[in-house]
């Protein structure tokens, strides 16, 4: 049986388990599920001021229940790439950023870029964090790595990921600096309020600037990650081979996660909806050769899509394969439409009698 207890800072160990989410300072730092590491613990004792922590454990034994593998580096990675961004976001509110505050988070940016550098598809797979009260820092965070990704479909080289990356963790850092009531907005924004969220890109460049060098192509991708293929972006209206490659590479993922998150005027797309959105607008607000790769990484049926079989069985899309049209999916329900008591995985590419007929809309099958 497991039960939630609450430990102190000094009781944490690395493989423990979050138990729920955790605020700080009015920002989620940690979410649940997440698998605490030496390095999440040594930033909460140098960053966080909380006493105790929520974790889960198994009553009987009286030992850890992990949910994910503690020794998966790249679980590891980006568990602390959430935290990092997280507590880098919540110092910008009130400060500029100190160069000692940057460094751990490039170092964590070379690790990850090295990661999607070596193939690393299980990089997108644990990239969506969803946490409604921490909206920027996950968004960041889910650029980062899809950002990552694109770069090595591109083939780019490790140094030039980095820097993509770099720009992506930088993008929106200005939108600390506005009020969350603007932000949070559900009716539709006034003349003025756009006015006032297109400023985010210049306030966060000045909260990073003095603090640390950023190269001319991060720079411009920072301030051009709005403007769109078609001149219709900001905030110059740049177009074409106007606008650094970079800058077009991010805005595509800021658009993409953005559609697939729920935010506080509409519900998430599924990602199935959001491709072919963004296919919609390919040769438009974005070069078909980014849209591309986008779909090379994702394919028409990405992970976390609900699919229907052949067989009447749904689940959920859990990897992609090298056969884009037959990835491994988690079957939910069976041919009788019941929820299975235990739930199972297959991979269609080796299964040649069943294939997916159908992507099933967000809501419409009650997981």
């Amino acid at each position: 049986m497991k039960i939630e207890e609450w430990l102190t800072l000094s009781e944490l160990r690395s493989g423990m388990i979050v138990a729920r989410n955790v605020d700080y300072l009015g920002q989620t730092i940690l979410t649940q599920g997440l698998v605490f590491t030496e390095e999440i613990i040594s930033l909460l004792k140098d960053s966080v001021q909380l006493e105790h922590y929520p974790v889960l454990i198994e009553k009987k034994e009286a030992r850890i229940v992990s949910l994910l593998d503690p020794d998966t580096v790249v679980v590891r990675d980006v568990s602390e790439l959430f935290i990092l961004i997280s507590l880098f976001f919540e110092k910008s509110r009130t400060r500029k950023l100190q160069p000692r505050e940057i460094k751990p988070l490039v170092e964590k940016l070379t690790r990850l870029s090295n990661a999607a550098l070596d193939g690393r598809n299980d990089l997108f797979q644990i990239v969506r964090h969803r946490s409604g009260e921490n909206y920027e820092a996950t968004h960041a965070a889910n650029m980062i790595l899809l950002s990552l990704l694109i770069s090595r479909k591109l083939g780019l080289s490790q140094e030039e990921s980095l820097k993509i990356a770099m720009a992506a963790a930088f993008s929106d850092l200005g939108k600390t600096t506005l009020d969350r009531q603007l932000l949070s907005k559900r009716e539709k924004l006034s003349k003025e309020d756009y006015q006032q969220i297109r400023q985010h890109i210049f306030r966060g460049i000045a909260l990073i600037k003095d603090c640390f060098q950023l190269e001319e192509g991060v720079l411009l991708s920072i301030v051009q990650h709005h403007e769109r293929y078609n001149g219709t972006g900001y905030p110059r209206g740049l177009s074409g081979d106007e606008i650094h490659p970079s800058g077009l590479l991010i805005g595509l993922c800021d658009v993409f996660d953005a559609l697939t998150s729920d935010r506080p005027f509409r519900g998430a797309m599924s990602a199935y909806q959001a491709m072919k959105f963004i296919l919609s607008f390919s040769g438009k607000t974005f070069p078909p050769y980014l849209v591309n790769a986008l779909f090379k990484l994702l394919t028409f049926y990405p992970p976390g899509t609900t699919v229907e079989l052949n067989t009447g069985e749904i689940g959920i899309v859990k990897y992609v394969n090298e056969e884009i049209m037959r990835p491994v999916v988690r079957m939910l329900f069976g041919q009788d439409k019941q929820k299975l008591k235990m739930p199972y995985t297959i991979d269609l590419s080796n299964l040649r009698d069943k294939y997916i007929v159908k992507v099933l809309e967000p809501g419409s099958v009650l997981l």
